[in-house]
């Protein structure tokens, strides 16, 4: 499984290396890059190092250039950056985010984990029996932790929110959302996720 995420870390990165090559400024890159000493590469790294900005204008237009090929490999840096932009660009439509919302189900109790497994627990097993199965289950089948989370969200965000329905949910009538799915120090997924109402105050009413 790791190995595969790899092949398609690999691949999205291709992409942007495909459209970076393709762009009518490619060739003014390669005198960029070419034209590049250790002086000026090491005056960067102390730039970046003492939280300074890059005066030299070569490196600013090639880092402009890795971030293209970057927003194409999720989980780098430059990804995020574009989240950002899209969550600005959200705001600049929408208004004002209504609410803050962090999703965190618990794969090491919810009984779903072990449907989604296939694994049945007799009903008269012991307590402390049942959560070591649910324990086991949780940290060696990350396929159907994936899809219980996805089955969680899905049924908070279609089920209880009614997101994108034109529908009233527990919240209201949300207009959009934007949710960013991170992992904690075991891996397991939590999602952060801006809310907006319909009737929310926009740039163009103000």
């Amino acid at each position: 499984m790791y190995l595969l995420y790899d092949v398609l870390q690999l691949r999205s990165s291709s992409l942007g290396n495909t459209l970076l090559v393709k762009r009518q400024d490619w060739k003014s890159t390669k005198e960029d890059i070419a034209s590049l000493t250790p002086d000026q590469l090491q005056t960067a790294a102390k730039s970046i190092a003492n939280g300074q900005q890059i005066d030299n204008p070569i490196i600013q237009r090639l880092q402009r250039a890795l971030t293209t090929i970057g927003m194409q490999v999720p989980e780098s840096f430059s990804q995020k950056l574009k989240m950002r932009s899209k969550i600005r660009g959200l705001i600049a439509r929408y208004g004002m985010p209504a609410f803050w919302m962090t999703i965190n189900p618990s794969d090491l109790r919810n009984p779903l984990v072990l449907i989604l497994a296939g694994i049945e627990c007799p009903e008269d097993i012991l307590s402390s029996a049942n959560a070591a199965i649910r324990h086991a289950t949780a940290t060696s089948n990350p396929v159907a932790v994936a899809q219980f989370f996805n089955h969680i969200c899905k049924g908070i965000f279609k089920g209880l929110l009614r997101s994108h329905t034109g529908q009233i949910g527990i919240l209201g009538e949300v207009s959009n959302h934007f949710g960013v799915v991170e992992t904690n120090g075991r891996g397991m997924l939590h999602l952060h996720a801006l809310i907006w109402l319909t009737g929310n105050v926009a740039f163009e009413s103000l």
